[in-house]
């Protein structure tokens, strides 16, 4: 069982954590863990199950190399000065007029500013819930792996209606690795987590529809719309 008491972290508290995983034999469970500190251990421990790796723990990028990519000045200008109707404004002088998001994609929390380099994840629909060995969420867990600080997690479901591709569990691996946040034409869910968190996110809406038999990444890094 991958849940461990021992803390190596200040990370928020999920109350009445509902699923997680067992082992690589067993597959993916629901069991009831009522009251859960979700610690760095726990977590690295929960994606390591889901990439089919047994207990194999996510190791830190070394703290000099995220800092320098932390330090971005075209960034840090914008949050200082700018505001989003300034931004589309000066976009649409440039001739490009189709850069703010549909009024439907909306924020979690108004009070949070979101801004950074967009990591795209493209999904396509399933109709089938996956097989024994098939991975799921390879793609998905290797770019929330390799988010570094101020990046974005964007992604793309196509406005289907089916699909929650983000919620606590992702929101609480974007902010150990100092993303600046997530944008989705898809659902959120944990929506309360997420906000304790104070983890920005933007979405299509709320659902409790994980993305495991309704889509899912197909490639990452690429030009979404």
């Amino acid at each position: 069982m991958l849940y461990r008491k021992q803390t190596l972290g200040r990370l928020p508290r999920l109350e009445d954590l509902s699923c997680c995983c067992l082992t690589k034999e067993n597959g993916m469970h629901p069991i009831p863990i009522p009251r859960v500190t979700l610690t760095a251990e726990f977590f690295n421990g929960f994606l390591a199950c889901r990439r089919g790796e047994g207990e194999e723990v996510v190791t830190e990028e070394d703290p000099k190399r995220r800092a320098e990519k932390a330090a971005d000045p075209a960034i840090a200008e914008l949050r200082k000065g700018f505001f989003c109707a300034l931004i589309s404004d000066v976009l649409d002088d440039l001739g490009r007029s189709r850069q703010a998001l549909p009024p439907f994609i909306r924020p979690l929390d108004e009070s949070l500013t979101l801004i950074g380099r967009a990591r795209t994840m493209l999904y396509a629909e399933v109709y089938a819930r996956p097989g024994p060995e098939e991975n799921h969420y390879e793609l998905e867990i290797r770019l929330v792996d390799s988010l570094g600080p101020g990046e974005v997690a964007v992604a793309a479901c196509g406005g289907s209606g089916r699909i929650a591709p983000w919620g606590g569990l992702l929101s609480t691996a974007a902010k150990m690795r100092g993303a600046a946040g997530a944008v989705m034409d898809g659902y959120v869910r944990d929506i309360l987590h997420v906000r304790d968190l104070g983890f920005p996110v933007f979405a299509g809406g709320i659902a409790p529809l994980d993305s495991c038999g309704r889509g899912k990444v197909v490639e990452t890094d690429v030009p979404v719309e």
